[in-house]
């Protein structure tokens, strides 16, 4: 078979445009990724998981502005076969302190805020100001939790581990929405 001119042209063209062309990699799925932000009378709140595709039936915007539709917080009480739950044992770490003050206003921020649902797809919370980052995270995939769930140990994490300047730690057997969990909090997302 024979090529004619104008063949060989666009198979050069072709083969230059995707020599240029940047080659994507695949997606670290590992990587948390911004799923919803709200800017607060704190800072910028920002909601953390591990997939971009938001529930088709969470409404963000309702979640915050109906509070007569918030449900109570369930008190952090174990059943009989986990005791232990609720307990919030915490352990303090000497690295990726988040300033304590602004983890203080994250916990209050939460306290104010602490009937919205926070989605399944969502495994950690932020709050951004002036350059400043304070984190929690937490292990476990929770459904419907109240973001009230997390104020008992990041107060008690401050509580133990928070100097006049920063605050790195994390809980052990808190009760995220009767799931035991590890809660973190930081100035980086995780918590395994």
């Amino acid at each position: 078979m024979q090529l004619n001119s104008l063949t060989l042209a666009l198979a050069a063209g072709f083969a230059t445009n995707v020599q240029g062309a940047a080659v994507l990699a695949p997606r670290n799925e590992t990587e948390p990724v911004l799923i919803y932000s709200r800017v607060v009378e704190a800072g910028t709140l920002d909601y953390w998981g591990f997939t971009s595709e938001p529930s088709n039936t969470f409404d963000w915007d309702a979640a915050w502005k109906n509070q007569a539709s918030w449900p109570p917080v369930a008190s952090p009480v174990g059943s009989e076969a986990n005791a232990q739950c609720g307990s919030n044992n915490v352990f303090c770490s000497d690295t990726n302190g988040a300033p304590t003050d602004l983890c203080k206003r994250l916990v209050n921020t939460l306290l104010n805020n602490r009937g919205v649902i926070v989605p399944s797809n969502v495994n950690g919370i932020s709050l951004t100001s002036d350059r400043s980052i304070c984190w929690i995270g937490w292990r476990d995939t929770i459904i419907n939790m109240p973001q009230g769930n997390l104020i008992d140990a990041a107060a008690a994490t401050i509580g133990k581990c928070g100097s006049a300047d920063a605050v790195s730690g994390w809980a052990e057997n808190v009760n995220l929405n009767n799931i035991c969990s590890r809660q973190c909090l930081s100035d980086r997302l995780g918590c395994w």
